[in-house]
């Protein structure tokens, strides 16, 4: 079939919008509260709220606090409902590490659900206590959660769904942009109006996949950071690339002379291109960002993306490039079909032309 791959990309766009909205989150903790500093020899009772539970109290439900290798479980708990548990604990004299602060990660599990943490959830503070307690260990007796769920991320919670629709687009808008360079390339050694043709069209779709990558940040900003436009480094150069290939427009604006046109703005897509990379890709790595990728971060490692979610998370970016793709090239032709109106509107008007009148 001659437009499979056409096929392919609505298929692929199709399954990662439902998939995307429709899959669950796996079971998390919103929040763990306690009344007091705790020190070692301390009882301490947590008050967990979970998220997408499902505790009953006719069910084994768990507690742990986990630090590394060391966890202690809880002696009691008692089930208030289906996302709120009350885990006591008794805690050892002695913290098993040489700190004298430590974070621990509350982890509850159940048969239902699995298990679900917060990490960094009880502050233990060494202090000077003879009372003994429980003792540590180094296994948790745990339940594997759901096959088919997207990870809880604390604070993401439900917006990491736009994983699958915030970042294949600049996926999409990158690649677009290099077939863009290839063209330009292609047009500056061949001086072929086709190359420059397609360029523009691929540098169109490429600029609306980011703008459309740039609206779907401010919304996710606006959940997590409290705000759609912080000035975050990562948001300022992305804006910034933006503007640069908005310029491509305005500099194909300026001039009437058709290769002069085709031939400053193919110079200027490398360049621009090139700008983009080092703006998006690199600067944000040295910088102070709250966005993943700061830091050397690439921002999909296994913190970011689990196995499930990559099963959504990979084809949305094929199915998004391919669409782009398809859209760019249906632009090309309509330019090309232009092209060739207007170079046959021109040569009959000079063929019409009087003799006289050169």
């Amino acid at each position: 079939m001659k437009h499979w791959w056409k096929v392919l990309a609505s298929g692929l766009i199709a399954y990662s919008i439902i998939a995307g909205m429709l899959v669950p989150l796996s079971p998390g903790i919103l929040r763990v509260h306690y009344d007091r500093a705790v020190s070692p020899g301390d009882e301490l009772s947590l008050d967990i709220v979970g998220y997408n539970t499902h505790w009953t109290p006719d069910q084994t439900v768990s507690a742990y606090l986990r630090h590394e290798e060391q966890a202690l479980k809880a002696y009691r708990i008692k089930v208030f409902d289906q996302d709120s548990v009350r885990a006591f604990f008794d805690l050892p004299a002695e913290l098993p590490f040489d700190k004298a602060s430590v974070l621990f990660t509350a982890v509850v599990d159940s048969e239902s659900d699995g298990f679900a943490i917060l990490p960094d959830a009880v502050a233990v503070t060494l202090a000077d206590s003879t009372r003994g307690g429980q003792k540590w260990s180094s296994e948790m007796d745990l339940h594997q959660r759901p096959l088919m769920t997207f990870p809880y991320r604390s604070i993401l919670e439900e917006t990491i769904r736009n994983t699958y629709y915030h970042v294949p687009m600049w996926f999409a808008m990158t690649l677009l942009f290099f077939v863009s360079v290839v063209l330009s390339i292609l047009y500056l050694t061949s001086n072929k109006v086709k190359y420059d043709l397609a360029s523009q069209s691929f540098i169109e779709i490429g600029v609306i996949y980011g703008l459309l990558g740039l609206i779907t940040g401010m919304l996710w900003a606006t959940y997590t950071w409290g705000e759609p436009w912080s000035w975050d480094v990562k948001q300022t150069v992305s804006a910034l690339a933006l503007l640069i290939y908005l310029a491509y427009f305005v500099l194909r604006g300026a001039f009437d002379d058709a290769d002069m046109k085709a031939r400053l703005s193919s110079v200027y897509s490398i360049f621009a291109f090139a700008a983009m990379i080092a703006l998006i890709f690199v600067v944000p790595r040295y910088a102070q960002s709250l966005h993943p990728g700061a830091g050397g971060n690439t921002g999909l490692g296994s913190e970011d993306l689990d196995n499930t979610m990559r099963m959504v998370f990979y084809p949305a970016i094929i199915g998004w490039i391919l669409f782009g793709t398809w859209i760019a090239l249906l632009l090309y032709r309509i330019r090309k079909i232009k092209n060739k109106f207007l170079i046959d509107e021109q040569a009959k008007a000079t063929k019409d032309r009087p003799l006289d009148s050169f």
